[in-house]
């Protein structure tokens, strides 16, 4: 692993780590003094709706999106 800045977190060899790409998305909103607050999850929730919509199949969501198939979660975020 490697830094990307002293006290923040790492690019990995296969990429950016979960928290990083939550600093990415939260850091703009929080500087543009939003009312919501976007998260990582905004996206991973939003990339879920979207394949939802374009009637992708559940198994490719889960997938996708880090839940198993029968997870709770999953159906959570698929409402």
């Amino acid at each position: 692993m490697r830094s990307t800045r002293a006290g923040r977190h790492t690019v990995t060899d296969r990429g950016l780590d979960p928290e990083t790409i939550g600093d990415v998305i939260t850091a703009p909103g929080a500087g543009a003094d939003l009312d919501v607050r976007h998260t990582g999850h905004s996206t991973r929730r939003g990339g879920a709706d979207a394949a939802r919509s374009a009637e992708a199949e559940r198994k490719a969501i889960a997938a996708h999106g880090g839940w198993t198939y029968s997870s709770s979660a999953l159906e959570t975020n698929l409402r």
